[in-house]
C-alpha cells in the first residue's frame, strides 16, 4: 500500500512499482522496478512542487538510477500544478545486491513555490517512505 502523508499546499504518497504494479520485494529479475512520488495540489492556488527521492541507509543494496547516474537520491521538478491538480514524479531503481533486513525507500522532501518565487519547504511528516524486502 502506498505511504500517504498530508503536508502543507499538498498530499504526497510514495510507493515502488514494477511493470505497473506496487512491489514490496525487488530481486535481480525484477523487471523495470521504479520509485513513484505521487503529488496532489491541495492549497487554494497554482503552485509548483519539487520532490526529492532518498535512499537513507546508502546504495549497497539498491540505487537510483537518475539519467545514467547511480546514486542514492534524486530530484523532479513538478511545474504548474492546478488546484486538485494530482501529478508523479518517478526514479529508476537497480538491484545492487540482497539485503538481510528490508531497506526503507524515502519521500525525503517536498518543496513548494508559487510563480517565480523562492522555494520553500513543506511543513509536516517528512521524510516518509516504505521498506522494501531486496533478495
Amino acid at each position: 500500500m502506498p505511504k500517504l502523508e498530508l503536508l502543507g499546499n499538498f498530499q504526497v504518497s510514495t510507493w515502488v512499482s514494477s511493470q505497473n504494479q506496487e512491489v514490496t520485494t525487488i530481486r535481480k529479475s525484477t523487471r523495470n522496478p521504479i520509485h513513484v512520488i505521487q503529488v496532489e495540489n491541495t492549497s487554494t492556488v497554482p503552485r509548483d512542487s519539487r520532490v526529492i527521492g532518498c535512499l537513507p541507509d546508502g546504495t549497497n543494496n539498491l540505487t537510483f538510477d537518475d539519467a545514467g547516474t547511480k546514486k542514492g537520491d534524486w530530484s523532479k521538478d513538478i511545474n504548474s500544478m492546478v488546484v486538485n491538480e494530482i501529478r508523479r514524479r518517478n526514479c529508476p531503481l537497480e538491484h545492487v545486491s540482497a539485503a538481510s533486513d528490508a531497506v526503507p525507500v524515502r519521500c525525503e522532501q517536498v518543496w513548494t513555490r508559487r510563480g517565480t518565487g523562492e522555494w520553500i519547504l513543506e511543513n509536516g511528516k517528512i521524510p516518509f517512505g516504505i521498506e522494501i524486502d531486496v533478495r
